[in-house]
């Protein structure tokens, strides 16, 4: 999803009282450094389980 389909979900869960809408206007406040956080850990656990997992895996075959 792209930011504004995030954006569009997530607001629509606001108005219908389901988020804080103040939580969700700090989030898009921040949306680029949470979303460079995220993807920097996406990319340590693929790493992680790539040497961890993956290498178990072809040693087992």
């Amino acid at each position: 999803m792209n930011k504004e389909d995030i954006y569009k979900t997530i607001k629509n869960e606001s108005d219908k009282k389901l988020l804080d809408s103040r939580i969700v206007d700090l989030l898009f406040d921040q949306y680029d450094t949470v979303s460079s956080y995220v993807k920097e850990r996406q990319a340590i656990a693929k790493d992680f389980y790539a040497n961890r997992f993956l290498k178990v895996s072809e040693q087992i075959r």
